[in-house]
């Protein structure tokens, strides 16, 4: 499908992220971890917070197309 291109103010931001779950306590190693915020669309009254997790992947870029159209008719923020 086509989806026409949404306007995004995305901020870029990291996180230090824990590498190993199952035994952090003896592997402290840690990473920068990068995600995006758009609020471009959020109603911080009454809009929900939409998630995209980007998997094993590289996170190249904020979420578009059909979840960037998603939170501008529902009125969400995209992480």
């Amino acid at each position: 499908p086509q989806f026409r291109e949404i306007e995004t103010n995305a901020e870029k931001l990291w996180f230090t992220q824990i590498l190993d779950h199952k035994a952090p306590l003896e592997n402290a190693a840690t990473y920068q971890q990068k995600y995006y915020v758009n609020d471009k669309y959020w109603d911080e009254v009454s809009g929900p917070i939409f998630l995209s997790i980007q998997g094993e992947g590289p996170c190249n870029g904020p979420p578009g197309g059909f979840m960037a159209e998603l939170a501008q008719q529902y009125k969400a923020k995209l992480i």
